[in-house]
């Protein structure tokens, strides 16, 4: 039989890491945990914050990010040319008009409910409810470039009751509206 003459210091790597690793957790037990707890806690808040999909600010300058210098010009033009108020007229709407209308309809109801259960947080909810439908009507409608004088009139004056809405529902929940998106 053959013996085998290993040296001391000829130990395999993977004795020598499992040595290393032993006195390592016996010496930084303690830091290695808490780092690796902060690190996880970390890596959440940062996933939530890039999964989020309604931002606080989002009430505040609905559609910022969308909703360009030009675009903000060109719809209180809009407004301007018909004194800020527009007509509803019989033209035909298309979903994103609609669900702006019945959005815009629900704001009665919504601060009776706030006010009926002592929750203002309903209103909130409507606020960015009613900037959501905003953004999808403002982007999938053209508003001051449209052809149909009608159909004009009658976007013109969904703008300008979302803004007398939002401006409302904002000033409930002690908010001031911004002046310029």
């Amino acid at each position: 039989m053959e013996t085998n003459n290993i040296q001391p210091e000829e130990l395999s790597f993977g004795k020598k890491a499992v040595k290393w690793l032993d006195n390592f957790w016996y010496h930084y037990k303690w830091p290695t945990i808490i780092a690796a707890f902060f690190i996880a806690v970390f890596a959440i808040c940062i996933a939530q914050a890039v999964t989020r999909s309604e931002y606080d600010m989002y009430v505040r300058y609905v559609g910022n990010a969308v909703i360009t210098e030009t675009q903000y010009k060109d719809m209180e033009s809009s407004l301007e040319k018909t004194g800020g108020e527009g007509r509803m007229t019989d033209a035909v709407l298309s979903e994103p008009e609609i669900a702006l209308a019945k959005t815009l309809a629900l704001f009665p109801e919504r601060v009776k409910n706030a006010i009926d259960d002592y929750e203002p947080s309903v209103v909130t909810r409507y606020i960015l409810d009613l900037a959501a439908s905003f953004n999808f009507f403002y982007h999938e409608c053209k508003i001051a470039n449209c052809e149909d004088e009608a159909l004009r009139e009658s976007r013109i004056a969904l703008t300008a009751a979302t803004k007398r809405v939002l401006g409302t529902a904002l000033h409930l929940i002690c908010m001031q509206s911004p002046e310029k998106i």
